[in-house]
């Protein structure tokens, strides 16, 4: 029986399911695309623990949807605005769960060249040189069939007692965990939803998100055989990728990364 309201997307709803979760999409969304996130969250089950299960696809109110395992609706984001003096603590954590998903081999996700390939072509912000000047860089780049999540932000992690939870898989594919690490690093620096913020908090959250980062980064080097100029080598192709999300105020910021870079490459 559908139980109350817990969550809100652009793209579904999240409700109470017998004691599951039940992930509702809106009318718009279609059905391949359904079958997709579902067939990929089963994927990563078979990878790791650390993705809610994932039970089945369901009809419920002339809506389709997903029934996931019931994991508590307390993002990371959440765990740290309320205990901000945690965060060395949380971003060493997620470190490591990040870590731990890159120890995965993911052969039968889309690899990272296509991956790629196929969100950059579909922006309609850069021209078709710089397209392709940036595609083949990309072609240049170490590649690999590590799992990555592709959209691995504070969002996106649950924490349950002292268990973390990754969730909104739907972007994942098999790559260079470097990859993974940079689109991590770039949303963690992007303005959006911070710009309407009070003048008198702005540098107390810019201080927040800087020991993230750095935290977050320090940790995961100290562990694992990527250095950092690898990760910065993979800012390009996450930014120009980025472009076809249409995120607020991010246009210009992205361009000019895009630009800079660009200039770099021989």
């Amino acid at each position: 029986m559908l139980g109350k309201l817990i969550g809100k997307g652009r793209t579904a709803c999240v409700y109470e399911y017998d004691n599951k979760v039940v992930k509702l999409f809106n009318e718009n969304v279609s059905k391949s695309w359904i079958d997709y996130e579902y067939r990929i969250n089963k994927i990563v089950n078979d990878y790791q623990s650390f993705s809610p299960k994932v039970y089945e696809m369901v009809m419920i109110e002339n809506k389709r949807g997903i029934v996931f395992e019931a994991i508590t609706n307390e993002t990371v984001s959440d765990v740290i605005k309320k205990q901000p003096l945690k965060t060395k603590e949380i971003a060493k954590d997620i470190a490591k769960v990040h870590l731990s998903i890159h120890e995965e081999t993911a052969n039968e996700l889309e690899n990272q060249i296509d991956y790629f390939t196929n969100k950059i072509n579909l922006t309609k912000k850069l021209s078709n040189i710089q397209k392709e000047k940036i595609i083949a860089y990309i072609k240049t780049l170490p590649n690999d069939n590590k799992l990555c999540h592709g959209d691995l932000h504070t969002d996106n992690y649950l924490k349950q007692d002292y268990n973390y939870y990754v969730i909104d898989w739907t972007n994942a594919y098999s790559g260079c965990p470097a990859s993974d690490i940079a689109r991590t690093l770039l949303i963690m620096q992007s303005s959006s939803g911070k710009e309407e913020l009070p003048l008198l908090i702005k540098p107390f959250v810019k201080t927040i998100i800087n020991t993230l980062l750095k935290t977050f980064l320090k940790e995961y080097l100290n562990q694992s055989s990527l250095n950092n100029e690898l990760i910065k080598a993979w800012r390009l192709p996450n930014a120009a990728a980025r472009l076809i999300e249409n995120v607020p105020c991010e246009d210009d910021w992205l361009i000019k990364m895009i630009e800079e870079d660009l200039k770099k490459i021989k």
